[in-house]
């Protein structure tokens, strides 16, 4: 498994789990990098997806577990996901 950094947004959204990547390119329909966030990345699920995501060219992808997102707080889901083009819920 990969080392998860902790980095700080900045914007009162809460800590950012990111994982190293590979070096970003285009997206198939051009343009930049997808956002993808997965919930639930401490469970088994989310642990398996994490490295699989973060190996694909033009994807930028987050992780946050259930100590940083709850998700049935419907109030901190939606100031989380608003900056993502993709959400994979992986939370039981």
């Amino acid at each position: 498994m990969q080392e998860i950094a902790h980095e700080d947004r900045g914007d009162g959204r809460g800590p950012v789990h990111r994982l190293p990547r590979r070096p970003s390119g285009e997206r198939r329909g051009g343009g930049g990098v997808m956002r993808v966030l997965v919930t639930g990345a401490g469970g088994m699920l989310g642990r398996d997806l994490l490295p699989v995501l973060a190996a694909r060219t033009g994807l930028e992808v987050d992780a946050a577990p259930r100590a940083v997102l709850d998700v049935t707080d419907p109030a901190a889901v939606e100031r989380v996901i608003g900056g993502y083009d993709v959400v994979v819920n992986c939370a039981a």
